[in-house]
């Protein structure tokens, strides 16, 4: 049986600057949510598209899940709908840098959640400014 990383094709160091555009090192805390329960997590980095969210209880890859992010500024949470895309398990973790946790695609979200994101991502990089 081959395990996950001879299955898992070499990614060129072009195609990861393509991956990580348009991302922001953001730490959000963010409630992960898979059939009615909830986890604690935070994000590490965010997208319009996606995240990395650091938590020690990964759901599975394909799995659809809710995060509901305490995003500065806003009163209520973000909600966003969430698909499993990759993983990276504790015993794969190797410091702060690289912590265990999932990297997450958004999809089916809402204007308001999309405009909301948007300008959050737009502060964050006006801070770092």
């Amino acid at each position: 049986m081959k395990s996950l990383a001879s299955i898992r094709p070499e990614r060129s160091a072009q195609k990861d600057q393509l991956r990580r555009r348009g991302r922001t090192s953001l730490s959000i805390p963010v409630d992960v949510r898979k059939d009615g329960v909830s986890c604690p997590a935070v994000t590490r980095n965010i997208s319009r598209d996606g995240a990395f969210v650091a938590t020690d209880q990964p759901p599975a890859v394909g799995e659809r899940i809710t995060l509901r992010l305490a995003a500065p500024r806003y009163s209520l949470p973000l909600v966003l709908r969430a698909q499993v895309r990759w993983i990276r398990t504790v015993a794969e973790a190797d410091d702060e840098q690289r912590p265990a946790g999932i990297g997450v695609e958004f999809f089916d979200t809402t204007i308001g959640v999309s405009l909301c994101l948007a300008a959050l991502l737009e502060d964050h990089q006006d801070d770092e400014l």
